[in-house]
């Protein structure tokens, strides 16, 4: 029963090691960008014809891309909805499915959750946390996925 609560955890746990990692390999990057930058006489950059100027993004653009990413999360938590059903009142062995998808899902508001609580308030994010590992823990994978649809409907 608490062993969907393990996996859980256990890929959180990992996911925010990687992130870690990679921030830690980007910042290190930039660095040795930086670096490179100050060695070079500055004129030389200035008179390459082939250098690309940085863009400038702006809030729009900024904007569809989260709606794009809140779009997909609407759709996978649709289809965890679907598989938790079936898990749940049809075909018990589909669990698997369905808590993967909700990993992968629940994994935004974790982080927000998580967030939250390093900075000490507690919000809505933290409580949704503690009813998706309550739910994961109780393998009310169905009441999840209603979580799922309701969180991300809410987003829109």
């Amino acid at each position: 029963m608490l062993m969907g609560l393990g996996f859980l955890v256990s890929a959180y746990i990992g996911k925010r090691q990687l992130d870690k990692h990679r921030e830690k390999y980007r910042l290190k990057k930039e660095e040795n960008v930086e670096v490179a930058v100050q060695k070079e006489p500055s004129d030389a950059l200035q008179s390459d014809p082939k250098a690309e100027p940085k863009k400038n993004v702006n809030n729009e653009e900024i904007q569809e891309q989260t709606d794009k990413v809140l779009e997909h999360q609407f759709k996978v938590s649709i289809v965890s909805l679907g598989t938790s059903f079936i898990s749940q009142f049809v075909y018990a062995p589909m669990r698997v499915v369905s808590l993967g998808l909700f990993m992968y899902g629940g994994f935004p508001y974790l982080k927000e959750a998580d967030k939250a609580l390093q900075e000490r308030k507690f919000n809505s994010s933290v409580s949704d946390g503690i009813v998706i590992l309550g739910c994961v823990a109780t393998n009310q994978y169905f009441a999840l996925g209603i979580v799922h649809i309701y969180y991300y409907f809410t987003q829109k």
